[in-house]
Order: C-alpha cells, then sequence, then structure tokens
C-alpha cells in the first residue's frame, strides 16, 4: 500500500491511495466477507438523455451525448463495471425507439439487447429540471428481475454517479461470494454439450478461476459430455453462486445428491482419459486425442457421496 499527493485539473491537492489486490482479498478471505470477482459481465445501457434540447438515446457512435456516455463510463469504471452501448442502428431502431426508453418499457429493452448477448439490462432516463437540476429513473434487470431506482442531484455527474453506486451496490449484494470458509467440500459437476477440446479447455478454464474453488479434476470424459471433480471452499452454494455469472454455462435444473463408486488412483498417478469424441473437425488432422488428468484421490473409502450440479455449456 502507498499513498502520492496529486493535483486535479483545477488545481487542488488531492490524496492518491494505491493497494495491493491480493492483500486486499487475503484480508476478506481471513474476516469471511463477501467478495465480488473480477468476472463480471457488462451492463447493456439503454439510457435517455434530455438536457432540454430534446430526447436522445446515448450511444456507441452519437457525438451529441458521448460527453454523458464518457461521465458514465468513468463513474462506472470506479465500481468495477463495463459497459456496452447500443449501437441504435437500423436493427437496434426496428426494435425499440426513444418512446420506449422514455416510458422505461424493460421487456422492449432485454429484447432489443439480445443480439448484444446480455445478461444484465439496464434502461434509464436522465433529464434536466427548469431549475437546473437532474433527475434519473433506472432499472436493471437480471436473471430475469427488474429492480428499479430513482433519484435527483444538483448536477448531471453527481446524478448517473447515484444512480451507479446503487446499480453496483445492488448487483454486488446479489452476486458477491463468502470466501475463507473453513468447511470444503467435493462437488461433482456434469457439463453437457461439449463439441470439441477447445470446449474442455474454456470450460476447465472458467471452473478453475472461480473464486471459492481451490481445485479442478476431471473425472470422466463422455461422448458430448464431462464430468469434474471440483473442490469449493462452502460447497455447493458457493459454487452455484459462482457459476450465475457465467453466460457460457447455463444450469439444468435437476440438483440431486448422489452416491459414486470410487474410481481414483492414488494421488500422483495419471488417468487417461479417452476424448476423441471431443475433437472437433479442424482438430482431428493433428491434437492428441487423449488427455492425461490428475485425479486427487479421496478418503480411502468403497463409496464416497458427493453433491452433484448439472450445466450445458453453450459456447462462444
Amino acid at each position: 500500500q502507498t499513498y502520492s499527493y496529486i493535483k486535479d485539473e483545477e488545481g487542488d491537492q488531492k490524496v492518491r491511495l494505491e493497494f495491493n489486490g491480493s492483500d486486499i482479498e487475503a484480508l476478506f478471505s481471513k474476516n469471511k466477507l463477501p467478495l465480488w470477482s473480477k468476472d463480471r459481465p457488462p451492463l447493456v445501457m439503454w439510457i435517455g438523455i434530455d438536457n432540454g434540447q430534446g430526447r436522445r438515446i446515448i450511444s456507441a457512435q452519437d457525438s451529441q451525448t458521448s460527453g454523458f456516455r464518457h461521465i458514465l463510463e468513468e463513474e462506472a469504471k470506479a465500481r468495477g463495471l463495463s459497459l456496452v452501448w447500443p449501437s441504435i442502428d437500423e436493427q437496434d431502431q426496428k426494435t425499440l425507439s426513444i418512446t420506449d426508453v422514455w416510458s422505461l418499457d424493460m421487456n422492449t429493452a432485454v429484447n432489443a439487447s439480445r443480439r448484444y448477448d446480455a445478461q444484465f439490462v439496464v434502461i434509464g432516463k436522465v433529464s434536466i429540471s427548469p431549475s437546473g437540476d437532474w433527475y434519473g429513473q433506472w432499472g436493471v434487470q437480471h436473471e430475469g428481475r427488474a429492480h428499479w431506482f430513482d433519484g435527483e442531484q444538483s448536477s448531471y455527474t453527481a446524478n448517473v454517479s447515484s444512480l451507479i453506486d446503487t446499480v453496483a451496490t445492488e448487483l454486488g449484494q446479489t452476486y458477491a461470494i463468502e470466501v475463507g470458509h473453513d468447511v470444503q467440500e467435493t462437488v461433482i459437476v456434469e457439463i453437457d454439450a461439449v463439441e470439441s477440446l477447445r470446449d474442455f479447455a474454456d470450460i476447465t478454464d472458467i471452473l478453475d478461476k472461480l473464486l471459492p474453488v481451490n481445485r479442478v479434476s476431471l473425472k470422466e470424459a463422455l461422448p458430448h459430455r464431462l464430468v469434474f471433480m471440483v473442490d469449493v471452499q462452502g460447497g455447493e452454494p458457493q459454487l452455484v453462486s459462482s457459476l450465475r455469472m457465467q453466460p457460457r454455462l447455463r444450469q439444468i435444473p435437476n440438483q440431486e445428491t448422489t452416491s459414486y463408486q470410487s474410481m481414483l488412483k492414488p494421488v500422483g498417478q495419471q488417468q487417461p482419459i479417452n476424448t476423441q469424441d471431443l475433437e472437433s473437425t479442424e482438430e482431428k488432422a493433428g491434437e492428441s486425442s487423449s488427455i492425461d488428468a490428475t485425479v486427487t484421490a479421496m478418503e480411502p473409502s468403497e463409496q464416497e457421496s458427493f453433491s452433484m450440479v448439472k450445466y450445458r455449456w453453450v459456447g462462444r
């Protein structure tokens, strides 16, 4: 952790503090505090603006709203949010109008956001009053639920800063994961619709980078299906909560706790797993059709019971 003194554009002196991210995460883990991971899907923004010169939708290319867009992006960046702006091209205009935005029609905004592969959709309007104050109304939809906020401030920047803070807090409270659990559990994760070795690599990478996950081992590879054993701090609830943020993995609502006959070899031995069925056309020419997956042994036992969750891979 370091600090320094800087001057802003107006010449005022400020203190800049810099923190070590790893140390902060370790502190959260030590105190078992919820932590929102860096893997955050972007928000598709449908925002109408009226600065007294008519209503417009803030878009990716509109020069007349670029200043308002830049302020929103800076405020979102400060809260760790990534924004996606619509093109407002012919396709967008066929599905959504300024009237839809100004009436805060969330259903229309969600439909218009499908082309952007949106997991979070924000619709809102910000306008200046005759007194010079700015009033904003926003809604954010995720997982089929919409939450609404409003606020009035003396400036546009203050208004959107307050609304961005509210959105970030809402999402953080929903998706933050409690870290530092004393209990670690092994969860069976079964994933369907796997078509290639590249899918296998992408899925493994996603699981391995999840905040509460300590270890990922491939247990079995079947045609179009992979079965993993995942060691998770806090067990199944923490794993499922983490995977809610992964748009390429969709949970199949058929969770169950099942007993599995232990097929694990001692620690350090290799268990060859044939992945020939996962080869894509372009990989068949040169890549090996087998992967040596090191699988960690469980406590000596003829049979183990694990919680199991199922997902479908939707790819790129």
